[in-house]
């Protein structure tokens, strides 16, 4: 209304869509979730700093937090051991693949402004890491009346402003890869949508869960996506030309 542009010309759009590009969104969030799940099992598992939370695929454990998740009198059966380990499987690898479609309506919203309108205007006067610190600081900084309600950290609801900042900083690489590749922003909203997702699920799986670190948006899982942006980009680099690569 401002500018008196289309949509279409802040990526709302399916016309010129790289179809290839797409296909690299599943990339994205698996290999970050692989990175994330390597990160808690190193800090947690092999080098047992408890405080950080550690990987724990035992039926026992993970039927545990389940229980505790149930403010109902009812508590879980006992299941085969093997049950734990196609929790993982299927909420890495196939979750994916669908849960994004009920997270649309309210990613596109946010996708639109940040890897949308902020991305079309700022891309030819910022060099793509101060595009995506200072689009990954106001994504940031626009959770924090939620977080200081309790949303996402509420043991640290003060310290969690911050680390949602961090991890948003990081997550803004990811979003900004996928949108470049893709050329439109349903592709980020998507990628958003699974983020939203599976971000519950990680508890289940984790012993003493630390949510500033041991969680999808948390530490591990900001620098997760940021190390995935950077193997990708340059396994699949961004094209020259049509992508802003200023220093």
């Amino acid at each position: 209304m401002i500018y008196k542009e289309a949509f279409i010309n802040y990526g709302l759009t399916f016309k010129n869509v790289k179809i290839k590009g797409l296909l690299i969104i599943p990339l994205v969030f698996i290999l970050s979730n692989v990175l994330l799940i390597s990160m808690i099992y190193l800090f947690g598992n092999l080098l047992q700093i408890s405080s950080l939370g550690s990987l724990d695929m035992s039926i026992s454990g993970f039927t545990e937090r389940v229980n505790a998740l149930d403010t109902k009198d009812a508590t879980l059966p006992v299941l085969p051991a093997i049950v734990t380990y196609i929790v993982l499987i299927f909420c890495i690898f196939l979750l994916p693949l669908i849960s994004w479609i009920p997270n649309i309506p309210f990613t596109l919203g946010e996708e639109y402004g940040w890897r949308g309108f902020l991305v079309k205007e700022l891309e030819n006067k910022l060099s793509i890491i101060k595009l995506n610190l200072f689009i990954g600081i106001i994504w940031g900084i626009w959770h924090s009346p939620l977080i200081l309600m309790g949303l996402n950290f509420p043991t640290y609801p003060v310290v969690g402003v911050f680390i949602m900042i961090f991890s948003c900083i990081c997550l803004s690489f990811a979003h900004y890869y996928v949108v470049k590749k893709s050329n439109t922003i349903y592709a980020p909203a998507i990628l958003h949508g699974m983020i939203n997702s599976i971000a519950a699920i990680y508890p289940l799986l984790i012993k003493d869960s630390n949510e500033l670190f041991s969680s999808m948006i948390g530490v591990f899982g900001g620098v997760g996506f940021l190390l995935a942006y950077f193997i990708l980009n340059k396994v699949f680099p961004l094209q020259k030309g049509t992508d802003n690569e200023r220093a």
